[in-house]
């Protein structure tokens, strides 16, 4: 799918579905979205059994009610991000990756991932949650939060900008102004990466 200009084509969910949804029968299959705006839907793109690619593309004010992963976009393959601008989507019941979440690897180039937020019991990457390799170049992750309206004493909340589970490169990046608010531990705030040696590495 390839617009004209991602200022005057705009794909509106108006609270009712997601507003893209892109699924393929058999793997190895790529889809491409290009110079559009998403936005209002319950989520914005899910990319199904197939790589996903995006450019020059405004992702914004998606709300995730009965999920609980990928408000922006929802990524079950690779996931390959260029310019785009996804902020102020929201997962109102808890969970990760309200901006971005990845199954697979991810990269992002010249992005800006800002605004997102995930509100309820626990949440992990409120920016961008990445499940396998996470690499960005020239990339924004500010202002992302986890805002848990009272004290939970179960509540955890896990790198408001990027919870990389695996690996995470940063080459030309700023993370800043992210924020974990009401939960019973924090960790990670700007960044967190897991690795599977048992080991939490706080960046």
């Amino acid at each position: 799918i390839k617009g004209a200009d991602k200022d005057s084509v705009y794909l509106d969910g108006d609270g009712a579905d997601d507003v893209i949804k892109i699924y393929y029968d058999r793997t190895g299959a790529l889809a491409t979205l290009e110079n559009i705006t998403v936005q209002n839907g319950i989520r914005g793109i899910e990319f199904e059994n197939v790589d996903g690619v995006v450019r020059q593309a405004v992702i914004q004010n998606n709300i995730l009610v009965d999920e609980n992963k990928g408000a922006g976009i929802y990524a079950e393959y690779r996931l390959h991000l260029d310019s785009v601008l996804i902020r102020n989507n929201k997962i109102s019941s808890g969970g990760a990756g309200a901006g971005v979440y990845a199954y697979d690897s991810v990269l992002i180039e010249s992005s800006e991932i800002s605004g997102n937020q995930i509100n309820g019991a626990s949440g992990s990457g409120a920016g961008i949650y990445a499940h396998q390799e996470f690499t960005a170049y020239d990339t924004k992750v500010t202002d992302n939060s986890m805002m848990f309206s009272t004290y939970n004493v179960l509540g955890e909340g896990r790198g408001a900008g990027i919870y990389a589970y695996k690996t995470l490169n940063l080459y030309s990046c700023v993370v800043s102004r992210n924020k974990i608010r009401g939960a019973q531990s924090a960790w990670g705030v700007g960044c967190l990466l897991y690795t599977s040696d048992a080991a939490d590495d706080l960046l």
